[in-house]
């Protein structure tokens, strides 16, 4: 959901203690730039998508219950979706070629858990809201671009119809 204030963060993680504090954690330095829902479960998400969130922060091991989606599973709905969201994949596991897979995948980056997390996540979200501040500006470029080519069109379509017309015997 684009907000006229700022932009959309979904927090997805089934550790609802590390989840509160991480929400807390952005809510006081993000501010009031950034509307922050929260969800214990891929799922409950995925039924949120219709907000339009500007970006998803995923733990990739959701509940470990193999009924239940995983983030890499939720990543791909999302993406299955035609959600634009930049998602940001969690996970405890440090291991580069899980991380690869993530962001080949389609993930806009990979957080491991660790001792700097809150400051990590943070510093991707800065990221990617600085990289959708700029997707925003091009495409309203682009926009304004069409237009006066429009405009410069029909001006030019004028002229040759005005000479035409004038200039005919």
């Amino acid at each position: 959901m684009q907000t006229s204030q700022g932009y959309s963060v979904f927090l997805v993680d089934d550790d609802r203690a590390f989840l509160h504090s991480l929400e807390h954690f952005l809510q006081q330095k993000l501010k009031q730039n950034v509307h922050i829902s929260s969800f214990a479960s891929g799922e409950e998400c995925l039924k949120h998508l219709d907000e339009k969130p500007d970006i998803v922060v995923l733990d990739y091991s959701l509940n470990g219950d193999p009924y239940v989606l995983n983030g890499m599973e939720v990543m791909q709905r999302i993406r299955k979706a035609g959600s634009q969201a930049r998602v940001i994949m969690l996970s405890a596991q440090d291991k580069m070629d899980l991380a690869v897979n993530m962001v080949r995948n389609g993930a806009y980056d990979y957080v491991v858990k660790n001792e700097y997390t809150f400051l990590k996540i943070h510093h991707v979200l800065r990221n990617a809201i600085s990289s959708i501040q700029l997707a925003r500006r091009l495409r309203i470029h682009r926009a304004l671009t069409r237009a006066a080519l429009s405009i410069a069109l029909l001006l030019i379509a004028a002229v040759i119809i005005r000479h035409l017309f004038l200039n005919s015997p």
